[in-house]
Protein backbone atom coordinates (compact mmCIF):
# COMPACT_ATOMS: atom_id res chain seq x y z
CA UNK A 1 0.00 0.00 0.00
CA UNK A 2 0.97 3.53 -0.95
CA UNK A 3 0.21 6.97 0.43
CA UNK A 4 1.47 10.46 0.53
CA UNK A 5 3.46 12.03 3.20
CA UNK A 6 4.44 15.77 3.34
CA UNK A 7 6.24 18.01 5.94
CA UNK A 8 7.46 21.31 5.95
CA UNK A 9 5.92 24.72 5.48
CA UNK A 10 4.57 26.31 2.17
CA UNK A 11 5.41 30.35 1.63
CA UNK A 12 3.44 31.96 -0.73
CA UNK A 13 3.71 35.72 -1.74
CA UNK A 14 0.17 37.13 -2.91
CA UNK A 15 0.13 38.31 -6.19
CA UNK A 16 -1.77 41.39 -5.31
CA UNK A 17 -0.73 42.07 -2.09
CA UNK A 18 2.72 41.02 -1.77
CA UNK A 19 1.55 39.04 1.73
CA UNK A 20 3.44 36.14 2.39
CA UNK A 21 1.60 33.44 4.07
CA UNK A 22 2.64 29.84 5.32
CA UNK A 23 1.01 26.61 4.96
CA UNK A 24 1.85 23.91 7.21
CA UNK A 25 1.99 20.84 5.23
CA UNK A 26 -0.18 18.92 8.85
CA UNK A 27 -2.85 21.38 7.47
CA UNK A 28 -3.07 19.25 3.72
CA UNK A 29 -4.83 16.08 3.85
CA UNK A 30 -3.92 14.34 0.33
CA UNK A 31 -6.66 11.83 -0.72
CA UNK A 32 -6.68 9.66 -4.15
CA UNK A 33 -9.28 11.58 -6.25
CA UNK A 34 -9.21 9.68 -9.08
CA UNK A 35 -7.86 6.67 -11.55
CA UNK A 36 -7.04 6.49 -15.22
CA UNK A 37 -6.09 3.08 -16.98
CA UNK A 38 -2.94 3.02 -19.09
CA UNK A 39 -0.73 0.25 -20.36
CA UNK A 40 0.80 -0.64 -16.98
CA UNK A 41 -2.50 -0.34 -14.99
CA UNK A 42 -4.45 2.50 -13.51
CA UNK A 43 -2.64 6.30 -13.04
CA UNK A 44 -4.07 7.19 -9.50
CA UNK A 45 -4.38 10.69 -8.96
CA UNK A 46 -3.87 12.31 -4.99
CA UNK A 47 -4.94 15.75 -4.58
CA UNK A 48 -4.87 17.97 -1.80
CA UNK A 49 -7.15 20.92 -1.80
CA UNK A 50 -6.77 23.97 0.92
CA UNK A 51 -8.78 26.95 0.75
CA UNK A 52 -6.81 29.87 2.35
CA UNK A 53 -8.85 33.09 3.39
CA UNK A 54 -6.51 35.02 1.63
CA UNK A 55 -5.53 33.28 -1.40
CA UNK A 56 -8.01 31.12 -2.69
CA UNK A 57 -8.10 27.34 -3.34
CA UNK A 58 -4.65 25.96 -3.34
CA UNK A 59 -3.72 22.81 -4.34
CA UNK A 60 -1.01 19.85 -4.56
CA UNK A 61 -1.38 16.89 -6.81
CA UNK A 62 0.68 13.77 -6.88
CA UNK A 63 0.53 11.12 -9.69
CA UNK A 64 1.11 7.60 -8.60
CA UNK A 65 2.00 5.45 -11.94
CA UNK A 66 2.50 2.29 -12.51
CA UNK A 67 1.30 1.00 -9.23
CA UNK A 68 3.96 1.71 -6.58
CA UNK A 69 6.21 4.47 -8.81
CA UNK A 70 5.64 8.21 -8.15
CA UNK A 71 5.43 9.61 -11.62
CA UNK A 72 4.67 13.56 -11.30
CA UNK A 73 4.22 16.18 -8.84
CA UNK A 74 1.86 19.66 -9.19
CA UNK A 75 1.54 22.52 -6.81
CA UNK A 76 -1.04 25.04 -8.09
CA UNK A 77 -0.98 28.40 -5.93
CA UNK A 78 -2.74 30.28 -8.70
CA UNK A 79 -1.93 33.72 -9.77
CA UNK A 80 0.30 33.56 -6.57
CA UNK A 81 3.92 33.40 -6.34
CA UNK A 82 5.54 30.01 -4.68
CA UNK A 83 8.03 30.92 -2.66
CA UNK A 84 8.98 27.55 -0.68
CA UNK A 85 6.69 24.58 -1.20
CA UNK A 86 6.43 21.98 1.28
CA UNK A 87 8.26 18.35 0.47
CA UNK A 88 5.68 15.69 -0.39
CA UNK A 89 6.18 12.12 -1.91
CA UNK A 90 4.85 8.66 -2.48
CA UNK A 91 5.40 6.49 0.55
CA UNK A 92 4.94 2.75 0.91
CA UNK A 93 3.13 1.53 4.27
CA UNK A 94 5.50 -0.55 6.09
CA UNK A 95 4.68 -4.80 6.07
CA UNK A 96 6.17 -5.36 8.87
CA UNK A 97 3.46 -7.34 10.96
CA UNK A 98 2.11 -8.56 7.96
CA UNK A 99 3.65 -12.66 7.51
CA UNK A 100 2.83 -14.39 4.13
CA UNK A 101 0.26 -17.28 4.77
CA UNK A 102 2.10 -20.73 5.12
CA UNK A 103 4.55 -18.20 6.67
CA UNK A 104 7.14 -21.54 6.97
CA UNK A 105 7.16 -22.64 3.33
CA UNK A 106 6.90 -18.87 1.80
CA UNK A 107 9.72 -18.00 3.87
CA UNK A 108 12.12 -20.57 2.87
CA UNK A 109 11.35 -19.69 -0.34
CA UNK A 110 12.33 -16.20 0.03
CA UNK A 111 15.02 -16.42 1.85
CA UNK A 112 16.10 -18.76 -1.62
CA UNK A 113 16.16 -15.76 -3.45
CA UNK A 114 17.26 -12.89 -1.00
CA UNK A 115 21.28 -13.36 -1.61
CA UNK A 116 20.35 -13.10 -5.93
CA UNK A 117 18.62 -9.62 -4.81
CA UNK A 118 20.97 -8.06 -2.26
CA UNK A 119 23.77 -8.48 -5.01
CA UNK A 120 21.45 -6.77 -7.47
CA UNK A 121 20.78 -4.10 -4.97
CA UNK A 122 24.25 -3.63 -3.93
CA UNK A 123 25.25 -3.57 -7.68
CA UNK A 124 23.12 -0.70 -8.26
CA UNK A 125 24.25 1.37 -5.17
CA UNK A 126 27.78 1.54 -6.61
CA UNK A 127 26.51 3.01 -9.53
CA UNK A 128 24.24 5.22 -7.68
CA UNK A 129 27.42 5.79 -5.84
CA UNK A 130 29.58 6.83 -9.27
CA UNK A 131 26.24 8.84 -10.60
CA UNK A 132 26.06 10.81 -7.18
CA UNK A 133 30.03 11.86 -7.66
CA UNK A 134 29.92 12.54 -10.83
CA UNK A 135 26.99 14.92 -11.68
CA UNK A 136 28.54 18.02 -9.97
CA UNK A 137 27.00 21.57 -10.45
CA UNK A 138 23.91 19.77 -12.76
CA UNK A 139 22.66 18.09 -9.43
CA UNK A 140 18.65 18.11 -9.55
CA UNK A 141 16.03 20.06 -7.94
CA UNK A 142 15.85 20.03 -4.17
CA UNK A 143 12.73 17.83 -4.45
CA UNK A 144 14.25 15.40 -6.94
CA UNK A 145 17.69 14.70 -5.26
CA UNK A 146 18.16 11.70 -3.90
CA UNK A 147 20.12 12.49 -0.93
CA UNK A 148 21.98 9.63 -0.40
CA UNK A 149 25.66 10.47 0.56
CA UNK A 150 28.70 8.32 0.44
CA UNK A 151 27.68 7.18 4.10
CA UNK A 152 24.26 6.42 3.51
CA UNK A 153 25.29 4.02 0.98
CA UNK A 154 28.15 2.98 3.32
CA UNK A 155 25.60 2.06 5.54
CA UNK A 156 23.22 0.34 3.00
CA UNK A 157 26.09 -1.87 1.42
CA UNK A 158 27.08 -2.53 5.10
CA UNK A 159 23.83 -3.76 6.05
CA UNK A 160 23.76 -5.96 3.14
CA UNK A 161 27.20 -7.91 3.53
CA UNK A 162 25.58 -8.00 7.35
CA UNK A 163 22.48 -10.04 5.92
CA UNK A 164 24.26 -11.84 3.91
CA UNK A 165 26.19 -13.43 7.09
CA UNK A 166 22.93 -13.72 8.62
CA UNK A 167 21.82 -15.92 5.84
CA UNK A 168 24.55 -18.60 5.78
CA UNK A 169 24.16 -19.68 10.05
CA UNK A 170 23.02 -22.64 10.44
CA UNK A 171 19.01 -22.67 10.65
CA UNK A 172 19.14 -19.43 9.44
CA UNK A 173 15.34 -18.56 10.13
CA UNK A 174 15.14 -19.57 13.45
CA UNK A 175 19.30 -18.22 14.50
CA UNK A 176 19.31 -15.10 12.88
CA UNK A 177 20.05 -12.02 14.49
CA UNK A 178 16.67 -10.03 14.88
CA UNK A 179 18.73 -6.97 15.29
CA UNK A 180 20.59 -6.67 12.66
CA UNK A 181 17.15 -7.97 10.10
CA UNK A 182 15.60 -4.70 11.73
CA UNK A 183 18.39 -2.18 11.20
CA UNK A 184 18.32 -3.46 7.48
CA UNK A 185 15.58 -3.46 7.02
CA UNK A 186 14.69 0.04 8.54
CA UNK A 187 17.61 1.02 6.10
CA UNK A 188 16.33 -0.02 2.93
CA UNK A 189 12.76 1.02 3.82
CA UNK A 190 14.74 4.74 4.24
CA UNK A 191 15.82 3.79 0.53
CA UNK A 192 12.48 3.06 -1.11
CA UNK A 193 11.38 6.20 -0.28
CA UNK A 194 14.20 8.29 -1.85
CA UNK A 195 14.06 6.44 -4.99
CA UNK A 196 11.09 7.97 -6.69
CA UNK A 197 11.83 11.81 -7.09
CA UNK A 198 15.27 11.11 -8.41
CA UNK A 199 14.42 8.51 -10.78
CA UNK A 200 12.13 11.01 -12.50
CA UNK A 201 15.45 13.89 -12.46
CA UNK A 202 17.63 11.09 -13.85
CA UNK A 203 15.15 10.72 -16.94
CA UNK A 204 14.93 14.31 -17.75
CA UNK A 205 18.49 14.29 -17.46
CA UNK A 206 19.42 11.66 -19.53
CA UNK A 207 16.83 12.97 -22.13
CA UNK A 208 18.89 16.88 -21.83
CA UNK A 209 22.09 15.66 -21.97
CA UNK A 210 22.71 16.75 -18.08
CA UNK A 211 24.31 13.70 -17.61
CA UNK A 212 27.12 13.95 -20.31
CA UNK A 213 29.09 11.09 -20.99
CA UNK A 214 27.45 9.24 -18.28
CA UNK A 215 23.98 9.11 -19.90
CA UNK A 216 24.59 5.25 -21.16
CA UNK A 217 27.15 4.30 -19.28
CA UNK A 218 25.23 4.73 -15.10
CA UNK A 219 22.78 7.07 -15.72
CA UNK A 220 20.54 5.94 -18.70
CA UNK A 221 21.09 2.42 -16.60
CA UNK A 222 19.80 4.03 -13.11
CA UNK A 223 16.40 5.83 -15.12
CA UNK A 224 16.01 2.76 -16.87
CA UNK A 225 15.70 0.37 -13.81
CA UNK A 226 14.35 2.78 -11.25
CA UNK A 227 10.68 0.94 -11.54
CA UNK A 228 12.68 -2.56 -10.81
CA UNK A 229 14.66 -0.94 -7.73
CA UNK A 230 11.35 -0.01 -6.37
CA UNK A 231 10.34 -3.64 -6.95
CA UNK A 232 13.57 -5.59 -5.68
CA UNK A 233 14.01 -2.58 -2.36
CA UNK A 234 9.81 -3.84 -1.45
CA UNK A 235 10.46 -7.35 -1.95
CA UNK A 236 13.82 -7.16 0.25
CA UNK A 237 11.82 -5.40 3.05
CA UNK A 238 8.99 -7.77 2.71
CA UNK A 239 11.34 -10.79 3.27
CA UNK A 240 13.24 -9.44 6.54
CA UNK A 241 9.98 -8.54 7.79
CA UNK A 242 8.70 -12.32 7.62
CA UNK A 243 12.42 -13.28 8.72
CA UNK A 244 11.70 -11.01 11.49
CA UNK A 245 8.26 -11.96 12.34
CA UNK A 246 9.33 -15.63 12.46
CA UNK A 247 11.99 -15.12 14.97
CA UNK A 248 9.51 -13.00 17.69
CA UNK A 249 7.12 -15.90 17.49
CA UNK A 250 9.85 -18.14 18.84
CA UNK A 251 9.83 -15.72 21.70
Amino acid sequence: MTYVAASGTARIRHATTGAVYEIEADELDFEAIGADERNMGPEVHYQADFEHPELGTLAWGLWEYPIGIENMQETDVGEHELLEDISYGLQHEPVYDEPPEDEQEDLEAMLQRLPQQLSALDAALERLAQLSSMIGHNAPPTEFRLTLTDDDIARLRESIVAVHGELVKPDAITTADAATLTEARDRFSGLGSRLGGFGKWAGVAVGAGILGGLGKEVGEQIWTEMPFLHVLVHSIIQTLSAWIHAIAALL
